[in-house]
């Protein structure tokens, strides 16, 4: 090649080696452009967190610091619907837990109907859950089904959705329906990735079920009952759409969850800053629990695996 050559193809190496090194940023912008897309808003919302922002006044948003949260801790409001949120979140988990294990189970043994069941299982999955609350509004209502079903066993019926005693217990029953479904098909995926060896052996060494269940598939599953409780709990924390439908949060402030305290002070009034720390605070909860659950299954899957 002539020296003349050799200086005309300079420049494509130099192109191509530029090419080079920025593909990876090249790849990873629309990663970076989405992070964008999620941080923006949610500093945004930290920023109104601080300041008196209220749409309906009319003025400028001015820097009140600490004022929103001081002033949501001594609102007895605040306190009722972090205790609401917290139950929710407990008794959906505590039912949804064993109930969706117990099914998955089932649906692990080879009949002919496992097909079909495992079919419907996911029915409820495939429904809107706004869509599942007002059915089963319908049906909780004074003359709905279920008080009808009460009626011809000598019960007298129940204000489901009207009562203080019953509406949280209601809708934490829709939530339940619509999402042991999803707990089931995790805790179904489990069960099957399981190794065969240790049941094996136990068998020949005739452990009763009840002992193979404690000692053996209980503690194999341990990650994915993890999982499953940082999928659902974080869901149930944040929970808005069930409990609007049926309740709106009453009846008085019966179903009151931070999420819908935080709708009513920031939509349906338009006081953003307060609204949003209200949010800020569920954020905080759900990372809190998230990030600790999340370590906890890290060292799960390492004793699992021995890695």
């Amino acid at each position: 090649m002539t020296t003349q050559a050799k200086e005309l193809a300079k420049p494509d190496v130099a192109t191509r080696s530029f090419t080079e090194r920025a593909l990876p940023y090249i790849l990873s912008l629309p990663a970076l452009l989405l992070m964008i897309g999620i941080l923006y808003p949610f500093f945004t919302g930290m920023y109104w967190s601080f300041t008196d922002y209220n749409l309906a006044s009319g003025t400028e948003k001015q820097w009140v610091g600490l004022t929103n949260y001081i002033d949501m801790v001594k609102d007895p409001e605040f306190w009722n619907s972090l205790r609401v949120t917290l139950q929710y979140t407990l008794i959906c988990l505590a039912i949804e837990l064993p109930l969706g294990l117990a099914v998955a189970m089932v649906l692990q043994k080879e009949f002919w109907s496992v097909r079909f069941f495992r079919a419907v299982l996911i029915m409820p999955l495939m429904m809107p859950p706004v869509v599942a609350a007002l059915m089963w509004k319908v049906m909780m209502a004074n003359d709905g089904v279920y008080n009808y079903l009460l009626g011809l066993l000598g019960i007298p019926p129940i204000q489901w959705l009207g009562s203080m005693q019953w509406s949280l217990w209601s809708v934490c029953l829709i939530d339940i329906w619509i999402y042991t479904p999803f707990v089931a098909l995790i805790f179904l995926a489990g069960l099957q990735s399981l190794p065969r060896e240790p049941y094996e052996a136990s068998m020949v060494d005739g452990a009763s079920a009840l002992y193979v269940f404690r000692r053996l598939t209980l503690p194999l599953l341990t990650p994915f009952i993890i999982l499953v409780t940082v999928f659902r709990g974080i869901d149930a924390l944040k929970i808005f759409d069930i409990i609007y439908a049926t309740t709106q949060g009453g009846p008085v402030n019966a179903t009151m969850s931070l999420h819908i305290s935080a709708y009513y002070v920031g939509i349906r009034w338009m006081n953003f800053g307060p609204g949003m720390a209200y949010l800020i605070v569920l954020w905080a909860i759900c990372y809190g629990i998230c990030f600790y659950l999340v370590k906890v299954w890290t060292r799960s899957v390492q004793r699992a695996t021995g890695y």
